[in-house]
């Protein structure tokens, strides 16, 4: 059963027009040279604890960055237990958009429960990364991102009621403009009840939901009962009803490199048992994509300098070489792309490259076929966005899509607020 609680949230003492300079996007989308000039801006920006550089004292000093940022007075804990209804706008096509949900503590739970599902694969090594900042900063500094049903509507009443009165912080970050409202009392009561019962889809931040299951290990290892008293317990999590309207999923592109002597006609060849693959233009390639995903067909295209079309065939028996995997799960273009082109031609054929090295990931649909042209790279593959419906079918079935397969718009900003542990 879910269990969501309002908790203490850490929040920045600054006022909205300051607060820009305070804030960051997610860890794992901030380059180096994001990161520096984050810090040009303000040194005490949130990236200095979320995101640590240098040797092996590099978590050690987030952890004196952030204690340092608390005995100040610039972090300071709210005085209640809160929920925090957080509001996303933007646009999208001219018209303006909006995303809300609620920031909480949702309790732990192993997947195998059937109370929290992710969708998504994961590195170790990030894992093994979060996991060390988390020991040395003893806090969550950014949100989980998950989805839930709410067909009664109980939670975006509640969610409606509380965006009335004005924001407790709100801030405007590319074009997107980030709101919370904090609510509590008997509100927040009826925020926790809303949540019993409900399945709970991870969205974003597969990563970060782990290392807290590893952190939660690693504190009972030394010795601490870590019940449902215990802050440990708990992720900090912003969950969103899948009846959003303004849920956005970009797809996430695969562009491949470092394959010698890499021959198109044999990959078609060993391809066209299951795709019809056909010449599209470079004008009418996107078009044909949308298409094929308002036609619900299995698909993506493929570049080279030339486009081509890859859809599945109607009668493709996928069983072999998906065995265990839903019919859900079987015709996503990204799961396809993997099992049938990536994995099945580009692993035999180069079996001293790993395909973790050799992918590159990018939403920018311009990028990946510039890396093509401009010779970085030998070939991309152009994917249409997962549907939130088909993330939920592929989670209850207790499967995990390949990683990097969605692209949530907007991402969470990290530093609104902060999760103590």
């Amino acid at each position: 059963m879910a269990l969501f609680i309002p908790f203490q949230g850490v929040r920045y003492r600054v006022g909205d027009a300051e607060l820009r300079e305070y804030v960051c996007g997610p860890y794992d989308v901030i380059s180096r040279d994001e990161r520096a000039a984050l810090l040009v801006k303000n040194a005490d920006n949130i990236v200095s604890v979320e995101l640590p550089e240098g040797a092996e004292s590099r978590y050690a000093d987030s952890a004196a960055r952030f204690a340092k940022m608390m005995a100040s007075g610039l972090l300071m804990p709210d005085r209640n237990h809160c929920f925090y209804v957080y509001k996303m706008e933007f646009e999208d096509e001219g018209e303006p958009v909006s995303v809300e949900g609620v920031i909480g503590r949702l309790r732990l739970e192993a997947p195998e429960d059937g109370v929290v599902f992710p969708h998504e694969n994961t590195y170790s090594g990030a894992k093994a990364d979060r996991l060390s900042l988390m020991q040395a900063v003893t806090a969550n500094i950014s949100p989980v991102y998950a989805l839930f049903g709410d067909e009664d509507r109980a939670v975006r009443l509640l969610i409606a009621d509380a965006a009335q009165r004005p924001p407790a912080a709100s801030v405007t970050v590319d074009s997107v403009k980030h709101s919370i409202y904090p609510v509590r009392g008997v509100k927040a009561s009826q925020l926790t009840a809303a949540f019993t019962g409900k399945a709970i889809f991870i969205a974003d931040g597969h990563h970060r939901y782990e290392t807290a299951l590893n952190y939660k290990a690693w504190r009972e290892a030394l010795g601490e009962t870590v019940d449902d008293s215990h802050p440990a317990n708990y992720i900090m999590t912003a969950c969103v009803p899948l009846e959003q309207p303004g849920l956005r999923i970009l797809p996430t592109h695969r562009v491949l490199s470092g394959f010698p002597g890499f021959d198109r006609e044999k990959l078609f060849a060993a391809s066209e048992e299951f795709f019809e693959i056909t010449d599209t233009d470079k004008g009418s390639a996107k078009g044909a994509l949308l298409d094929c995903h308002k036609a619900r067909e299995t698909s993506f295209l493929y570049y080279d300098g030339s486009f081509k079309l890859f859809r599945l065939k109607g009668g493709a028996e996928l069983s072999a070489l998906m065995p265990g995997k839903s019919d859900a799960y079987r015709r996503l273009g990204v799961s396809a792309l993997h099992a049938i082109v990536i994995d099945r031609f580009f692993s035999p054929a180069y079996p001293d490259k790993t395909l973790e090295d050799a992918l590159y990931y990018t939403r920018d649909f311009g990028e990946a076929t510039a890396l093509v042209d401009n010779g970085d790279a030998c070939c991309a593959f152009l994917l249409n966005p997962t549907r939130v419906t088909e993330i939920a079918d592929i989670a209850l079935n207790g499967e995990r899509m390949p990683q990097k397969s969605t692209y949530f718009y907007p991402k969470l900003i990290t530093g609104l607020v902060i999760n103590k542990m």
